[in-house]
């Protein structure tokens, strides 16, 4: 029996927020998406920290974030921002 490593399915994640929804198939995507809200919306600066997302886009490392989004498409999980 050899003990190959299981591929690991992505799946998509989605994003729903108050303009609508967005889904992601890649982190790699939703890492460059959450680089772009703050740039977009400077003027919800307020509103950004009282999210957990400020924490997922900001507060870790790059190499953190990639991993924790990872599990979050491994386990299709839906944020509600």
């Amino acid at each position: 029996m050899s003990e190959q490593p299981e591929a690991i399915k992505l799946k998509h994640i989605t994003i729903k927020t108050e303009s609508g929804s967005r889904w992601f198939d890649d982190p790699h995507k939703l890492q460059a998406w959450c680089r772009e809200q703050p740039e977009l919306y400077s003027f919800f600066r307020s509103i950004w920290s009282m999210h957990q997302f400020q924490f997922v886009c900001k507060n870790i490392s790059a190499k953190s974030k990639l991993r924790y989004l990872h599990k979050l498409f491994t386990a299709g999980k839906v944020i509600r921002i």
